[in-house]
């Protein structure tokens, strides 16, 4: 099923605009070389799963279809913030978990959230709830909150907080500073948000079908062989 067709259809059962719409984005990661080229039909190469992660970030862009491309570089390259000074560092806690997830950028951990779906995740999916909600995603300094949810044994929820950048932006920390501080008055309700923003929210259940679609995937089904 790893096939792009395949996660086409399966990412437009949950898209507003339907495989369609999702395909039009496939086209032109295709052509900024976000994703591999292919054969269409029975004939097309399997995806990796940076690609499936490369495609939600790509649909994150709702708005302007041929920015498509740069939301994936600043998604991808997207740094974590935090724990700002006073608080638990969440990272702790899921470093805990049985997961393997890489929290080092955003793309690192959207492509191990998959990984680790695609291979547990018929085990897991009544116990977690994982969800990604982008502000602005072509923009640089886009907000990215990573929701995990645990809901058995014991309920926990935590946040991480992304920033957007572009990988070769040479002032990565002064915008981390600066974000880290936006956050801060956020939860405070120091400030209120100015002008029009555009938040995309990419679901567990988005998540769990494309990570199914992955599942085929010979790497994931024997990952010691490729080792």
């Amino acid at each position: 099923m790893a096939r792009l067709p395949a996660l086409i259809e399966t990412i437009g059962n949950h898209h507003p605009r339907g495989a369609v719409g999702v395909d039009h984005y496939a086209r032109i990661l295709r052509k900024a070389g976000k994703i591999a080229p292919s054969k269409r039909g029975v004939g097309a190469s399997h995806v990796t799963v940076s690609e499936a992660s490369n495609l939600l970030f790509g649909l994150a862009e709702m708005n302007k279809a041929h920015l498509a491309p740069d939301a994936v570089d600043m998604l991808r390259a997207a740094v974590l913030m935090g724990p700002l000074p006073g608080e638990d560092d969440p990272i702790s806690f899921l470093r805990d978990t049985s997961a393997p997830f890489d929290f080092s950028t955003l793309g690192n951990l959207l492509d191990s959230i998959l990984v680790e779906l695609a291979t547990v995740g018929s085990r897991i999916a009544g116990w977690w709830d994982i969800s990604l909600r982008i502000e602005n995603p072509s923009i640089l300094g886009s907000a990215v909150e990573v929701m995990f949810r645990f809901t058995g044994p014991t309920y926990k929820s935590i946040k991480l907080s992304y920033v957007a950048h572009h990988p070769d932006f040479p002032h990565v920390p002064m915008i981390a500073e600066d974000m880290a501080e936006r956050f801060r008055k956020a939860e405070s309700h120091d400030s209120a948000p100015t002008g029009i923003t555009f938040e995309i929210v990419i679901s567990f259940a988005v998540l769990l079908a494309v990570a199914h679609c992955l599942a085929s995937l010979p790497s994931l089904k024997n990952p010691e062989g490729d080792a």
